[in-house]
């Protein structure tokens, strides 16, 4: 079952997804112009991880929502890749 994390600590947010045993994460930091993260995004590390050959339009969809969607979308997206992970 795919797995969101969102943790709010010491003005940082950083964000987990864990999808076929595997962490993708990044924080979210605060920087001279407002708030930069210290890894790609969660789609970019699945892009790079998977190959965008291999995503389909929705899949990409679904994952960039856990970055930028609202509760509704991201529960979504959770709800997709755990009906898709092997």
């Amino acid at each position: 079952m795919a797995k969101l994390t969102i943790t709010f600590e010491n003005g940082e947010i950083k964000k987990e997804l864990l999808f076929e045993g595997e962490i993708f994460a990044y924080t979210m930091k605060t920087s001279g112009y407002g708030m930069k993260g210290d890894k790609p995004c969660i789609l970019s590390q699945f892009e790079d991880k998977y190959g965008c050959d291999n995503m389909t339009d929705e899949l990409i969809d679904y994952v960039d929502n856990i970055d930028v969607g609202d509760e509704g979308e991201i529960q979504a997206a959770i709800d997709y890749l755990s009906s898709i992970e092997e």
